[in-house]
């Protein structure tokens, strides 16, 4: 896959969404379904990397 072909892929799909999806001011949201299994994975991959804070 070429630079080129990717990028004329992303604004071919880009061009399937609802406009109201991709205005800057106030966006519609974009739900999104993920499984169980991906979601697990993202959670932890996000606790490794947050930082922990300092406790006083």
């Amino acid at each position: 896959l070429t630079l080129t072909e990717a990028r004329a892929r992303v604004q071919q799909e880009l061009a399937t969404l609802r406009p109201d999806y991709k205005r800057v001011l106030n966006p519609t949201p974009y739900k999104v379904s993920l499984s169980e299994q991906l979601y697990t994975f993202t959670y932890d991959l996000w606790l490794r990397m947050t930082p922990i804070g300092e406790l006083t």
